[in-house]
Formats: C-alpha cells, structure tokens, sequence
C-alpha cells in the first residue's frame, strides 16, 4: 500500500486531450509508463529525476516529443533540448521540488508549436512560459522563446501550482495558476497564449504554496489542494475562465495530490507529509479519499467521502 499511495502523491501534469498526447509519462526517479499499451508498460529509459512536479507530452498519434522537470527539458531521444543560440535548455524557471513544475500543451492549429509553463518553489519565480518548435533541429524540438514572465510583481507570493484544462470555445485551452489570494487564467488559442489573465478571487488567503491545483475534464469543477492548510472545490467556468463559489472539503490532514475520474464524477485526494530522502511520509497522515460530484451541493459532498487507501 505505501508504494500505491506514493505513486498517488507524483505530480503528473496531464490532462484531458482529444488523442494520444498523454500516452507516455515519465516521473520520479527515472520512471515512466507509457499508456499506449493495456496494462501500461512500465519504461526506464527517461532521464528526469524528481521528488514532486514533471510534464511529459506526445503528438496526436502518441510519439514521445519531450518531457521536463521544470527545470531542464529533454527530447524524444533523451537529450537536454537547446534553445535557438544553441545553449542546453538546463536552466528553466521551475524547480524538480515544486509542486506541479512544469505544463506542456499544444498551440492550438499548429503541430509544430507547444507551449511549456514553469512554476517555481517556494515562490520566487512565479509563473513563465517558454515556446517550443518541435520542427527544429531534425525533430527533436528547441526552445525558440522565453521566459515570459506571467506573474509579474507577485511573483514573490506564486504557488507551486499550474493545470490546464481544454475550453469550450473551438481549440482552446485555459491555463491556471494562483498566489496566495488569487486565481489567474491564461487563454491560449490559435494565436498564442494570452498574457493577460482571467482574474478571480479564492475568498480566502492561503498560506501555502504547495499543493495540486486541477480541473475536472469537464470543465466544471476546479480543486486547490494546500498542503498544511484547507483543500477547496471551485466551480470553473470554462467558457470565460472565471472560478467561483468556494466551497471547503472534509480532507483529514494536509491534501496535497488532486485527481479526477475520467467522467469528472469523482475525485480522489491524497494526503499526508511529502518524503524526500531518508525522511520518511508519517503512516498517519496518508490517505486516498474520494468523493463523489454527483451530489449537488458540499454538503452531501462532503458526507461521500470514502476511504480508498492508506498507509496505516
């Protein structure tokens, strides 16, 4: 069990596309699955070496184009990308210890282009973006803009979060990110990402910065994960990028990990102390919940909840 629930606690920036860009998946320690096998098969030929946050994405047909850390970006062929001067892509704006370090998308009616999101840890850094042409360089991609800094003067106060979800205008995607008191929302579309963002408020300041922010795949629900703090359940609207009515879940302990069903009617969240080291998870504090979104208000919400796995 302590093996499922450290699985559960990766970080993996996916979500819902209409193909096969999520078909491999490299995190941790030089792990990797790829999904376009049943049962996945387990892959050890990835380079990235991470306790928290990574994004791996593939084209339409599930070919492996690129994956990151937030920090360093390696092609299809396991190799540190370069920018356009020639210098290795080693030096991003995230950090291997951040929550969720890096997000990987499409430009949306353009094979070539993919936009790639950073976010730091502990603050700092804030929230960047850097383009990539996977057409240069025979194929194997390098990084032709960037960092674009989206966080600005609060880049101080940024989370270790960043998610995205597909919007319901044609080929659009929104992406999300937060401070402490405020959710901002990227649209990015046929003609690029939108550096200004979508402002909404979380009806409270949050203290932490780490912890999983994610979208239901339909679009309705958003979840903010904090942990040492209240994990919270958000409406999402994903026409015009606003979040509202805050909505506080029952989560024993610290959440941290946030995931969906694919048919967004339930969610999971896990709990407990991130390890790193020698430094162990306490048996305690570790929990899979789950929920179930059928309901219709926090309430009966809050009273579904079920647990599904632990390290007790």
């Amino acid at each position: 069990m302590r093996k499922l629930l450290g699985v559960f606690f990766l970080l993996f920036c996916t979500f819902t596309f209409a193909q096969q860009e999520a078909n491999y998946w490299y995190f941790g320690h030089k792990a990797g699955l790829d999904f376009s096998t049943s049962p996945p098969t387990a892959i050890n030929d990835g380079l990235l070496d991470t306790f928290e946050g990574a994004s791996t994405i593939s084209d339409d047909k599930g070919n492996l184009l690129f994956y990151s850390d937030g920090s360093n970006v390696w092609t299809k062929n396991h190799q540190l990308m370069t920018y356009s001067n020639g210098n290795l892509a080693n030096d991003l704006l995230g950090n291997p210890s951040s929550t969720q370090s890096a997000l990987a998308i499409p430009k949306p009616d353009d094979t070539n282009i993919y936009y790639l999101f950073t976010v730091g840890a502990g603050g700092g850094r804030g929230l960047n973006y850097y383009t990539i042409d996977i057409s240069k360089n025979s194929g194997l991609g390098e990084i032709i803009d960037g960092p674009v800094d989206l966080s600005g003067f609060a880049a101080g106060d940024w989370s270790e979060k960043v998610t995205a979800v597909e919007g319901q205008d044609c080929d659009t995607f929104w992406v999300i990110s937060t401070d402490g008191s405020q959710f901002y929302a990227y649209k990015v579309d046929k003609n690029g990402v939108n550096t200004t963002a979508v402002e909404s408020s979380f009806g409270q300041f949050i203290n932490s910065q780490r912890g999983t922010l994610k979208v239901s795949p339909d679009g309705k629900y958003m979840v903010l994960a904090n942990q040492g703090d209240s994990t919270y359940l958000y409406n999402f609207n994903s026409l015009d990028g606003t979040i509202d009515n805050s909505m506080e879940l029952n989560v024993v302990n610290s959440g941290y990990g946030v995931e969906f069903s694919q048919t967004s009617t339930m969610l999971y969240i896990s709990t407990g102390v991130h390890s790193q080291g020698t430094t162990p998870n306490n048996p305690s504090d570790a929990f899979i919940f789950q929920y179930n979104l059928n309901n219709t208000n926090i309430t009966d919400i809050n009273n579904s909840r079920k647990t599904i796995a632990s390290e007790t």
